[in-house]
């Protein structure tokens, strides 16, 4: 609740124009320091991001893998053998967001 307030009285007094020089002039002065603050929560972010793309990846994959000996999986074979490509391209077309 105080953080919403703080932030719009920021906004509505122009507070900004005080504050971001005294702010960028502390990071150009110090700036290993800051990078010191800002790595682990960058690294997290980036670790996280990574995660949650593996995941997703592989879970799609193994959708494609299962759903290989289905109706489904016979569907594709047969609109890839249509189509003139092999049958893991037609299945990741229709599996991956590329």
């Amino acid at each position: 609740m105080v953080g919403e307030v703080f932030s719009e009285a920021l906004q509505d007094r122009s507070v900004n124009r005080v504050l971001l020089p005294l702010v960028e002039k502390s990071v150009a002065d110090d700036s290993e320091k800051f990078v010191g603050y800002l790595y682990p929560l960058v690294g997290s972010l980036v670790r996280k991001s990574v995660t949650t793309f593996i995941t997703e990846r592989l879970e799609k994959a193994n959708t494609l893998i299962e759903s290989s000996h289905t109706v489904r999986g016979l569907t594709w074979r047969f609109k890839a053998w249509k189509s003139g490509v092999t049958c893991s391209q037609y299945a990741a077309s229709n599996t991956f967001a590329f």
